[in-house]
């Protein structure tokens, strides 16, 4: 529901995977210092295409040319982060995961709820003003306060994208489960 840093990371460990890319170690040069990241672009795999948002975002990376340093990335990419993120949550509709984009909903329903409270707060100080029933507005400043609060559960996906999760949470669990057998049969075959 959500496009992160998280989803942009693994993007580009899965562009490198598929050839798109080499993410090279540069060691750190003091004791105190951090390992930074180079980041070199490869000619595009033949027979492979890249999606809308990958495509993004290996142009957002290279767009300095054919090399850059992760830590060169802090101060430019902020942008053209935004732009793959964008993207994504394009790609999610597109997919039929979701029927609008889970950002637009969010905000829409953070903007329902940001006039819901307003008005009743309003509502409120003109009612206690003006007569004796100035607790008739409580009612909307709640509901405005619960819309903000529920604003980030309002996106929904459809039936193709909760089947997607649900096989998304399936390989989870198979994967950890596979982990931990995994572990004591290497245990048993020393």
């Amino acid at each position: 529901e959500e496009a992160n840093t998280l989803d942009v990371s693994a993007t580009i460990v899965d562009l490198a995977v598929r050839k798109y890319l080499v993410i090279e170690e540069i060691p750190k040069t003091w004791m105190l210092g951090k390992a930074d990241w180079n980041l070199r672009r490869l000619p595009d795999p033949a027979g492979d295409h890249l999606l809308r948002y990958e495509t993004k975002l290996r142009d957002g990376l290279f767009e300095d040319g054919d090399q850059v340093e992760l830590s060169e990335l802090r101060k430019t990419f902020a942008e053209r982060l935004q732009d793959v993120k964008d993207a994504l949550y394009n790609d999610m509709v597109s997919r039929k995961w979701f029927q609008w984009r889970p950002d637009r909903v969010r905000k829409m329903w953070v903007g329902i709820g940001s006039l819901l409270l307003a008005f009743g707060i309003a509502i409120t100080i003109l009612l206690a003003y003006r007569t004796r029933y100035g607790l008739l507005g409580i009612p909307l400043v709640i509901g405005g306060i619960v819309l903000l609060i529920g604003a980030k559960w309002m996106p929904a996906r459809t039936a193709k994208g909760t089947a997607m999760t649900r096989r998304v949470e399936g390989f989870r669990v198979v994967i950890e489960k596979a982990e931990e057998h995994m572990s004591k049969w290497a245990e048993q075959e020393n």
